[in-house]
């Protein structure tokens, strides 16, 4: 069975016309599955109870809703507007203190609510508690109290804008001189996207493929060149370690390791909340005529992998040449 994180998100928002006493609560959650993946434009079962008393007191108030999260996880809906299962909300009173609401999430829509969770009424609308505490005159301001915990970290903001260039460098020294050109290029091919998730090497040389691939078909004679890359990041409270990559290549339509190219690129890291884009060229010979994937690979250790973040953006870009005579 799938396992799903919801974080909720108490905004409390007087739903009401005129001079009637407001009768709802909006109320949000951000639902993440087991990976840390927002689940997104989903249909979501959400089960509300008001609990009078402790979190296992009794029970006043149960309604049902059915939403559907937005592109960024969000659901939103009024408690107080739902298909009520027991009790009337109108009827609650909110002076009769503590009040604890538990809130039920099926993630595929259906009735089978397999998680829960459970959090104080530490304070409620004030037009809800005016409507049935009998005195509509508020008490004085009480003291400040002391500083709440942290809250659980946010989903990942949007890439912000690129910054304004840079001032020139001065000249370099003159660098030594490159290899051969290519000599008449055959095929250019690109891909670019969403990167897959950092596998593990499982104690040994095992690698996956990190960036979009490429497919190419090769002919007699003909030599690849490869440029590939990935932005590298992690949330992770350490931040994430033991990363080795390399420029790979498998034949199209196969599985198993794909084989890399070159000594590659080893033991590189980031700090938490970092991402540094890593990119590896590599050129190829002498393959047999055929139809191959070509891109970015790599993995981590076995005790690290995980911190890797699994949905940054990468690009490949191949070029097929035919060597002069």
């Amino acid at each position: 069975m799938k396992k799903v994180l919801f974080f909720l998100c108490g905004l409390i928002l007087a739903i009401g016309v005129l001079a009637q006493a407001p009768q709802g609560i909006s109320h949000q959650a951000v639902i993440r599955d087991a990976g840390n993946e927002l689940v997104t434009n989903a249909d979501i079962s959400v089960r509300v109870s008001i609990i009078r008393g402790s979190p296992t007191g009794v029970i006043v108030y149960v309604e049902e809703h059915a939403v559907v999260s937005n592109q960024n996880g969000l659901i939103t809906y009024v408690i107080g507007t739902g298909d009520v299962q027991n009790g009337v909300f109108a009827d609650i009173d909110w002076s009769d203190s503590p009040l604890f609401l538990r809130t039920e999430v099926d993630p595929a829509g259906g009735v089978n609510y397999t998680i829960s969770g459970t959090t104080q009424f530490l304070s409620v609308p004030y037009a809800l508690y005016a409507e049935t505490s009998g005195n509509p005159i508020p008490g004085p301001e009480g003291p400040q109290g002391p500083e709440g915990p942290q809250g659980p970290e946010g989903p990942q903001g949007l890439e912000g804008p690129a910054g304004p260039a840079g001032p020139q460098g001065i000249q370099g020294v003159q660098g030594p001189q490159g290899p051969q050109g290519l000599t008449g290029i055959v095929d250019i091919r690109m891909a670019s996207g969403n990167a897959p998730a950092v596998p593990s090497n499982q104690g040994i040389d095992v690698k996956g493929f990190l960036a979009p691939v490429v497919t190419a078909t090769v002919g007699v004679g003909q030599s690849v060149h490869i440029t590939s890359s990935r932005a590298m990041g992690s949330v992770a409270v350490n931040g994430a370690t033991g990363l080795a990559l390399w420029v790979c290549y498998r034949p199209h339509g196969t599985s198993g390791n794909p084989t890399s190219i070159g000594s590659g690129t080893f033991g590189l890291r980031v700090p938490q909340f970092t991402r540094i884009p890593f990119t590896l060229s590599a050129v190829v010979t002498n393959l047999l005529p055929g139809t191959y994937n070509f891109g970015l690979c790599g993995s981590a250790s076995e005790t690290n992998f995980a911190n890797w973040n699994s949905y940054e953006w990468g690009y490949t870009t191949v070029i097929i040449a035919q060597p002069s005579d």
